[in-house]
């Protein structure tokens, strides 16, 4: 019996990145033979007590925002064992464990050097947030500096293999971690079961396309997402085209009252809050382009459901927009708010429409591919043949 560890000290919510990557992940290993698999995190206490200690290190208000609640999860996790445990519960899981997957943070990575991770366990750390942040804050600076020295290579010795999700990160861990396996593997995507949930909504339709171009915008309302370039955007074309766009902005997070603020300014700007992830499909059905205005990203899932949707999507320059988005054919990426501006012209006129979205991306992005490497990537032992050669 093959025990699997997903561990995580952020709260497990489906429409989060990371975390929607270890239900997802945890539910589909749950299905071989012979494996058991557990998503494991700190107590909530300790969690609201991090949430704080980062509001006083960064000088910003740092809130545990929950998108669904515990049941919610627990459905969507079925046969898979989620539990949050004190310091000792964890270690026990940890001594029990034949693979531990966590994120590439320095936090996360430090549970596994105080808790001693056994020599036969194999660990996989996630590259699922980015080792270097292009802002010039005190604070992102202090933390680049910090995952290019000689302490986050400690903190990373137990690990045996990196798991990145895009080019970018791939040679910034090579370069960091050169005697280590980097194994670049994208975040597998269903686009069947995202079409069937679709389907099973195509009567409802509560978001109707009007006659104005109409652009989504989904994600965490904070400022890493780009909420100051959003509502910039907004103003740009508004003076250009008044009234020749149509908004949809999906989300909460702590700049949400910037969006409300701007709903009110604008009567074409339709702010709709937190949407359950099972509605998103209706929300984009309604729409004719997706924008996306984050500052950085490993791997964007809203990109991808946009274009599962057929949507084409414009979005400022991320690793992860580099992976998703072949310029001119599913879309367009910007290095400019001028230019996001101009492509959502170009789609709007049809001068720059792409071929099929949702057949192109779902070809580049091959489920049952990923899928299966994926597998590989989680079954790998020590014992085996090797660690992934």
């Amino acid at each position: 019996m093959k025990n699997i560890l997903f561990f995580s000290v952020f709260p497990l919510q489906y429409g989060g990145g990371l975390e929607k990557y270890y239900i997802e992940r945890a539910c589909e290993l749950s299905d071989a033979k012979d494996v058991t698999v557990s998503i494991i995190q700190p107590s909530s206490v300790w969690m609201r007590t991090f949430y704080l200690f980062l509001s006083i290190l960064t000088g910003e208000k740092k809130t545990l925002t929950l998108r669904e609640d515990f049941a919610t999860i627990k459905k969507k996790l079925g046969a898979v064992v989620w539990k949050q445990l004190p310091l000792r519960g964890i270690r026990k899981y940890f001594l029990q464990s034949d693979v531990i997957y966590v994120r590439n943070e320095m936090i996360d990575l430090l549970f596994l050097k105080l808790l001693k991770v056994p020599e036969s366990c194999v660990v996989i750390a996630g590259t699922h947030t980015p080792i270097y942040f292009p802002e010039t804050s005190f604070f992102i600076k202090m933390r680049n500096f910090l995952y290019r020295s000689k302490w986050y290579r400690f903190l990373a010795r137990r690990v045996d293999i990196i798991h990145v999700i895009n080019r970018d990160d791939r040679l910034r861990m090579e370069r960091l971690f050169p005697e280590k396996k980097i194994f670049l593997l994208h975040n597998p995507f269903d686009f069947k079961a995202f079409a069937q949930r679709v389907a099973n909504h195509v009567g409802e339709k509560p978001f109707q396309k009007e006659s104005s171009f109409t652009v989504a915008w989904v994600g965490l309302l904070k400022y890493q997402k780009g909420i100051p370039e959003l509502i910039s955007i907004i103003d740009r074309l508004h003076v250009q085209n008044p009234g020749g766009y149509r908004w949809i902005v999906c989300g909460n997070g702590e700049l949400a009252s910037m969006i409300v603020e701007a709903a009110k300014k604008y009567d074409n700007l339709v702010f709709l809050g937190q949407m359950p992830n099972e509605k998103i499909a209706d929300v984009l059905l309604g729409c004719d382009a997706f924008l996306a205005t984050s500052h950085f990203e490993t791997f964007n899932y809203s990109v991808l459901e946009a274009q599962a949707c057929g949507l084409p999507v414009v979005s400022l320059d991320t690793a992860a927009a580099r992976e998703m988005i072949d310029p001119g054919i599913n879309g367009y990426i910007a290095h400019s708010l001028a230019e996001c501006a101009h492509y959502l012209d170009l789609l709007k006129e049809r001068k720059g429409n792409p071929v099929d979205v949702k057949r192109y991306i779902s070809e580049k992005f091959s489920y049952q591919y990923l899928r299966s490497r994926t597998r590989i990537l989680f079954t790998v032992s020590k014992n085996g043949i090797s660690l992934l050669d």
